[in-house]
């Protein structure tokens, strides 16, 4: 009787976080399946084509309007879904995890020993070869950065008619290119700053293009760009209805104003843009970025180049310069400083580690208040020395991780919430890996919290960094940007006896610096080899001449 009750008693529901934990898990699945035939319909090209996609949109957005009004959903959740990529399908008798092996930063805890060259800024760079491309002028610069968004620049600069040669991280513009600012389909990648620079030389000149993007740039917001472009006489429109992002179409008359505010809203790279364009426009005109919050880092952006490239110019005031048609003399090698990010990166090595480390490139001065990372050599005791012009050592008698006693400088609780915020992160990783408690000034959250707990810590109750207990099991973290992956590799440097962290994309460095795990990968003493040094020499072909006369045999028909 007792088993009868027991066998017809009602089943307990489960808990509803149980119940939305399975429909994630199924969402996930749903997703899976769908990326799964997106890729046969890519099939060889590599992309969806503008037609079918357009038509998947469309009928998406068709039926999120029966069911909701949160454009959220109607557009941004599309385009995650078009964006979203899964791990291949394992082998047959491999086990599911083995394929979801996230990346162990493990790196050598000696001394290093470096002999480098800092790759240049890529923004600059980038416009150097936009530059000598558009006026037909010859231009090198070495190393590049070649990340995703300066190889898709070198590739946009291509169709729009430029020769653009690579070698290696070489990259060089031919003498004899004449960029054609006609009508153009380019795609830009998921830079932004890509771009703001072709825009800009599109809304100078009378012409039309189209521009199409990835990822976040389908859903960027292009609202106050939209409402500044008119003044120019340019017209910005998106090509999917109801899309403020990518992708969109400028129609441009090229009847520039002659004095031209910039409200304040207008994003800074995009001013800097305008300013390099500017010399290709008909008529003289004066921009007024003066009030514009960015102003010293739109003229510390251009005004250099304009200057090194011979622009005739006229400047007011602060943020007010006068520009007028100029035939442009670009230099050969221009002088360009060091990316800000991978500097930080490459200098942090032996700033944990310790030892000294040589490097080859421009690097800005650590004194200046707008240095990300002047705190290295003011509060954490790295010591630079200058070996000539674009050559500087830098050396660390002993590394924090060995100190032990790091200082928390007071820029740092600034930075936390800034650009530059992995930055910060990382110093407050390190001091809390070495083994001392790092106290934040509030409570961590979003990125930050994610960032601490894949490096092996937790905050306490009183706001205090600490170390987790070795017998915690450390998870796979999925950095949102190159920088937090950069920043997690460098506090796995200081971990001490913790297990190694586990780094789930390692490729999302290529938006970074594509050569950076080839450096982590051989500390102490990491060597980059030059293509150009390794490249194959052409066979020359060697022509015989002889006095031999050939004789053909007299053709053989069937019926013979």
């Amino acid at each position: 009787m007792s088993e009868q009750a027991d066998n017809q008693a009602p089943r307990r529901r489960p808990p509803l976080r149980e119940v939305v934990a399975t429909i994630d898990r199924d969402i996930l699945h749903l997703l899976l399946k769908r990326f799964n035939v997106l890729q046969r319909m890519r099939k060889n090209r590599g992309f969806l084509a503008a037609a079918e996609e357009k038509q998947l949109r469309e009928a998406w957005q068709k039926e999120v309007e029966r069911l909701s009004s949160d454009p959220k959903l109607s557009s941004q959740f599309f385009s995650l879904m078009q964006e979203v990529t899964f791990r291949p399908k394992p082998l047959s008798g491999e086990e599911h995890e083995s394929r979801r092996q996230a990346f162990n930063l493990a790196p050598s805890r000696r001394q290093v020993s470096m002999r480098l060259r800092l790759p240049v800024d890529a923004w600059r760079s980038n416009a150097w070869f936009l530059l000598a491309a558009a006026s037909g002028c010859q231009v090198s610069v070495d190393p590049c950065l070649m990340h995703d968004g300066q190889h898709d620049f070198v590739k946009a600069l291509g169709t729009l008619g430029a020769t653009v040669n690579r070698i290696g991280d070489a990259v060089s513009v031919a003498p004899a290119s004449h960029l054609r600012f006609n009508d153009a389909s380019l795609h830009v990648g998921e830079d932004i700053d890509n771009f703001y620079l072709l825009a800009a030389q599109y809304a100078v000149r009378p012409s039309r293009v189209r521009f199409t993007g990835e990822g976040a740039l389908k859903n960027v917001d292009l609202s106050a760009l939209s409402r500044f472009l008119p003044m120019l006489g340019t017209r910005l429109a998106p090509v999917v209805p109801r899309s403020g992002g990518f992708p969109v179409r400028l129609e441009c008359s090229g009847m520039l104003p002659e004095t031209l505010p910039v409200p304040a809203e207008v994003p800074a790279h995009f001013v800097a843009a305008l300013l390099l364009a500017l010399p290709f426009a008909d008529h003289p005109c004066e921009l007024d970025f003066s009030s514009h919050p960015a102003c010293g880092h739109i003229l510390d952006s251009a005004l250099p180049l304009l200057r090194q490239a011979g622009v005739r110019l006229v400047e007011s005031g602060r943020g007010v310069l006068q520009i007028a048609p100029s035939t442009l003399s670009v230099p050969e090698a221009p002088v360009i400083p060091a990316d800000e990010t991978v500097a930080a990166g490459l200098l942090a090595l032996p700033l944990v580690l310790g030892g000294e480390a040589e490097f080859e490139g421009h690097l800005p001065d650590p004194g200046d208040a707008r240095c990300p990372f002047g705190f290295y050599f003011k509060d954490l005791g790295l010591i630079l020395r200058r070996a000539g012009t674009g050559r500087f050592t830098v050396k660390m008698a002993r590394g924090l991780a060995e100190d032990g006693t790091i200082p928390l400088p007071d820029a740092l609780a600034s930075m936390l919430n800034g650009r530059f915020a992995w930055l910060a992160a990382m110093i407050y990783a390190v001091r809390a890996l070495c083994g001392e408690g790092a106290p934040l000034p509030e409570r961590a959250g979003g990125t930050l919290a994610d960032f601490f707990s894949a490096a092996g810590l937790y905050q306490s109750a009183d706001g205090v960094l600490c170390k987790k207990s070795q017998t915690d099991e450390s998870i796979s973290w999925n950095a949102p940007s190159g920088r937090w992956a950069l920043a997690l590799a460098v506090a796995a440097c200081a971990r001490g006896a913790l297990p190694g962290f586990k780094l789930g994309d390692p490729g999302i460095m290529t938006t970074v610096w594509p050569r950076f795990w080839t450096v982590y990968n051989s500390l102490p003493e990491p060597r980059i080899h030059r293509a150009v040094e390794d490249a194959i020499p052409e066979k020359k072909r060697r022509r015989v001449v002889t006095g031999a006369v050939a004789e053909i045999p007299p053709e053989k028909w069937d019926d013979e």
